[in-house]
């Protein structure tokens, strides 16, 4: 082999080499689209897509009652006004314990003491403290849900923050509304993809929006003065409670 012959073997190896190494780069990279648009049904490798969303909606009873109730005292002396109000939430708590309510079920949410201030001629003045205690009540006997009321009232409470009603078990609702928000999406999809002259060719991808527990809030508020008034039949109404579920879908179109 002569030296020019040598020479250009080995300035050529090297550039056949890169050649060959690019070729092989280029026929894997241009293989990925072409499976892509084989799997798609799609002559070219540009993977059509529509996305939209669905909502489901169904409905459940509760049988669940969670209720706030507490006592909010007012006075001069921060020991004083703190024993009152110890006392009259420890009749509150008794009164509760007397219709049946378990301990499970009965719990302090908020203990609080602040100044009272009151403003006058642009000062403003602390004239005494103020002592909040409160108590969440879950009640699992819906009748039960004004003689609770009435019973915390009547016993001396005076600050109630409405009534929240739950289902202890919303599964078969949320079954509903999930599959109600697929048919909602599939049929949004549709809508857009006649809109746009394409077809649907399959679902791609469907994805649940976060869902906390089913509940239904009823706003009965008490806020009165520091006695009492006495119990009266409070009438309460649980409803039904509404079971949302969104999702989230991505369609092939062609």
């Amino acid at each position: 082999m002569s030296l020019s012959a040598t020479l250009v073997q080995r300035r050529t190896a090297p550039v056949v080499g890169l050649a060959l190494a690019m070729a092989l780069a280029a026929g894997i990279l241009a293989a990925w689209p072409v499976a892509v648009g084989a799997q798609a049904g799609l002559p070219d490798d540009q993977l059509r897509t529509v996305t939209v969303n669905g909502l489901g909606q169904s409905s459940v009873e509760p049988d669940q009652a969670v209720v706030r109730v507490g006592v909010n005292i007012r006075g001069g002396s921060a020991e004083a006004v703190s024993r009152r109000a110890a006392a009259r939430m420890s009749a509150v708590l008794d009164a509760l314990r007397d219709l049946g309510i378990d301990e499970a079920d009965l719990k302090t949410t908020r203990v609080s003491m602040r100044p009272y201030r009151e403003r006058s001629n642009g000062q403003v003045t602390d004239t005494g403290w103020v002592v909040n205690n409160r108590v969440t009540v879950i009640v699992r006997d819906l009748t039960q849900t004004g003689d609770v009321i009435d019973a915390a009232v009547g016993a001396g409470a005076n600050d109630l923050d409405g009534v929240t009603f739950r289902a202890s078990d919303a599964s078969a609702a949320r079954s509903e509304a999930r599959a109600a928000a697929v048919v909602a999406a599939e049929a949004a999809a549709g809508e857009l993809a006649e809109a746009a002259g394409v077809e649907i060719l399959g679902v791609l991808s469907i994805v649940e929006g976060a869902a906390g527990d089913p509940w239904a809030r009823r706003d009965v508020a008490l806020f009165a003065a520091e006695t009492a008034g006495p119990a009266y039949d409070t009438p309460i109404e649980p409803g039904v409670i509404d079971v949302r579920v969104t999702v989230n879908a991505v369609y092939q179109v062609g």
